[in-house]
């Protein structure tokens, strides 16, 4: 269950955490260049939905 719970937080670090916001940052900095572009789609997308 804490493993499902850590996956989650790292699919969707701005749900998971109230300080979202900072979350979605620091993960966007830590990404491979390459996978950065698919992150802020989702983020967007996800924020947008709310």
């Amino acid at each position: 269950m804490m493993l499902e719970e850590k996956d989650s937080a790292i699919d969707n670090p701005f749900l998971t955490y109230p300080e979202g916001w900072n979350q979605a940052v620091e993960s966007l900095v830590f990404l491979p260049e390459e996978m950065r572009e698919g992150f802020l789609i989702q983020f967007i997308t996800t924020v947008t939905s709310m």
